[in-house]
């Protein structure tokens, strides 16, 4: 099974977020003009910008679709959800493929089981590529997309042949769909709500509930839908209960955290290597550093951060990090209530910063977007569109355009991961020609820094 070789040093970006790093509210969400109560939400950069969906408000308070620059400004909102031709209640991040942003909406649509829509990121261009009917298909999706090149995936947390969700795919113009699996609750598990992930050969996820612990399951199939199996079943105690969320894998360990049970109660991290073996409880959550978390977990370097929904001083809700070996946890921030509350998100890693969203709280009680840590700006700035490579997609080799490489010495490259991991760093000479086969599928940034600047461009990995 391929590997990544997970670089402790980037060229270009420092991963390295201070525990005393500031915390600062960049953004209060008010309701019809600007969307609220976002909830699942990774946010997402693409060229220098965050995007990201709520659930609720915006013009018919079905949710929307919005983008907000690093430092507050700049917030649009490019859509406005609608139940009845858009699709309503955006509880999932977005991906971007170079072109368009796509995502899901957990409820409306033609049947009223939610979408699969794509988008420009100036808001131009959205188009609906599925509406769920909720029999063989699925119906309520959460959780991001994930897409190797050819096929988008995602999972429905009901519906199919068994009532118990799906995992689907289909291609990025909305054809193609079929469902690759239908969970069964008692073996495969129930209700799916995350995401997938790959690490070339196989897609790894979640079940919220169900399997032969009743409490969830962590499992892995292929892309065509074989392969399927359970790599562990939650049993509440001692390993944790409901499984809520996505993985996150470091080239070794999958790690992933439940909302519940463990010794306390109140939910636990986990890791377990890819093969099903190796499972290790590596935190319990307790009312003091956090309680019951719902989003996922982030992964910078050999540490991991996250959001528990409640717990902390004040009972809304704390922002934690640890090693991956389970050691130093660290309560980094309480919220309060003011500042946010309820954080039931994914943190994004850019440029020095962590950015999340809360539920609610806030000025306006609808939630909030803030930043934690030193953002450095300066880094941001990539020139697009002068980086000339093919093939995209790529399956094992990229090259890059010659009239770029006009300098005398090696240029340093970066491949980012939509994690915001850099999961190749190396430099590049005379054929401008970079290695990819060990990456695993999905979508990249490719960062080049030559004469001072810095240029970039998206492809993806078959």
């Amino acid at each position: 099974m391929p590997r990544i070789q997970y670089l402790a040093t980037c060229l270009l970006i420092v991963l390295v977020l201070p525990c005393s790093a500031q915390f600062s509210t960049i953004f209060d969400f008010t309701g019809d003009t600007t969307g609220s109560y976002p909830y699942y939400c990774k946010l997402l950069e693409v060229d220098g910008q965050l995007y990201g969906t709520t659930a609720n408000g915006g013009a018919f308070y079905d949710g929307t679709i919005f983008k907000i620059n690093p430092d507050g400004s700049g917030f649009q909102k490019l859509i406005d959800f609608n139940e009845e031709t858009t699709g309503s209640i955006g509880e999932s991040a977005l991906i971007y493929d170079g072109e368009f942003l796509y995502g899901t909406a957990r409820s409306g649509g033609d049947f009223n089981m939610g979408t699969i829509y794509k988008i420009k990121p100036d808001g131009s261009e959205f188009s609906k590529l599925h509406d769920f009917i909720g029999s063989d298909d699925g119906k309520n999706p959460y959780g991001s997309l994930f897409f190797d090149g050819s096929f988008l995936y995602g999972m429905a947390s009901g519906g199919g042949a068994g009532g118990h969700g799906t995992i689907y795919k289909l291609k990025r113009d909305g054809t193609d769909f079929s469902s690759i699996l239908a969970f069964d609750f008692g073996t495969s598990g129930n209700g799916p709500n995350g995401a997938l992930i790959s690490d070339g050969t196989y897609l790894y996820g979640m079940a919220t509930s169900g399997g032969t612990g009743l409490y969830g399951t962590v499992f892995k199939i292929k892309p065509d839908g074989s392969d399927f199996s359970v790599l562990t079943s939650m049993s509440d105690d001692p390993n944790g209960a409901y499984n809520y969320g996505s993985l996150v894998y470091d080239g070794s360990y999958l790690y992933g955290m439940t909302n519940n049970g463990g010794e306390l109660n109140r939910g636990t991290i986990f890791k377990i290597s890819t093969d099903g073996t190796d499972y290790q409880k590596l935190h319990d959550f307790d009312d003091t550093t956090g309680a019951q978390p719902l989003g996922s977990l982030t992964l910078v370097g050999s540490t991991l951060y996250g959001l528990a929904e409640l717990g902390g001083e004040f009972g809304k809700g704390t922002m934690f990090k640890l090693e991956t070996d389970g050691s130093n946890f660290e309560k980094l921030y309480d919220f309060n209530g003011l500042n946010g509350e309820l954080p039931i998100s994914t943190l994004t890693n850019y440029n020095g910063a962590l950015f999340g969203m809360t539920n609610t709280g806030g000025s306006k009680s609808q939630g909030v977007i803030f930043k934690y840590g030193e953002f450095t700006s300066e880094v941001t700035q990539y020139e697009h569109g002068k980086i000339h490579m093919y093939p995209n997609p790529a399956t094992e080799v990229i090259h890059i355009d010659p009239e770029l490489l006009v300098y005398d010495k090696e240029l340093p490259v970066q491949i980012i991961n939509t994690s915001g991991q850099c999961v190749l760093a190396t430099a590049i000479s005379g054929s401008g020609t970079i290695s990819v086969k060990s990456l695993p599928s999905g979508i990249y940034q490719l960062i080049i820094s030559a004469g001072g600047a810095l240029y970039a461009e998206t492809f993806v990995k078959q």
